[in-house]
């Protein structure tokens, strides 16, 4: 969906069910599609997640924030947020079905040097081979199974 009718549908669902004093934005998010934050009274959502998906997606997302803040910071995804969410009509389930969301392309791959397993994420991090961890120094962080970042698309795609 284009963000400028997002944004437009957004701020007019945040409208037709009473949130005054409350503000739309988006941000920079790639692993989940929306946010309600209460302290500075804003919900957002993921630019990158919203260009990939459809108009129902993003109003199904946009009214599950809108339930969060409707039910309060205590509701979290229990019974009076599921009331409030079904009363505005959104699907009322806890997240998104990342069967059909559609979300960016991770951009790194990370190797083990050791086992040589394969994992994806949006960003570098120092980060080390959890199985390798786990089996060979009791769980803990080791250096030695460090993961070599590049760039996914300078791998194969057969990872």
């Amino acid at each position: 969906m284009e963000l400028a009718e997002a944004a437009a549908v957004a701020q007019q669902l945040m409208d037709i069910h009473g949130l005054r004093g409350w503000r739309f934005k988006f941000d920079n998010a790639k692993r989940r599609f929306g946010c309600c934050n209460y302290r500075t009274q804003t919900i957002s959502l993921s630019r990158y997640v919203t260009e990939l998906n459809s108009r129902d997606d993003v109003i199904d997302t946009v009214l599950h924030e809108v339930a969060h803040a409707l039910a309060g910071r205590s509701a979290g995804h229990g019974p009076a947020w599921k009331v409030r969410a079904e009363t505005i009509g959104c699907r009322a389930e806890r997240c998104s079905d990342t069967n059909t969301l559609l979300t960016p392309p991770k951009r790194f791959v990370g190797t083990c040097p050791s086992c040589g397993r394969v994992f994806r994420r949006h960003r570098r991090t120092r980060s080390a081979c959890p199985v390798c961890c786990k089996t060979y120094n009791a769980g803990r962080f080791d250096d030695r199974f460090l993961l070599v970042w590049e760039m996914a698309d300078s791998r194969s795609r057969q990872d």
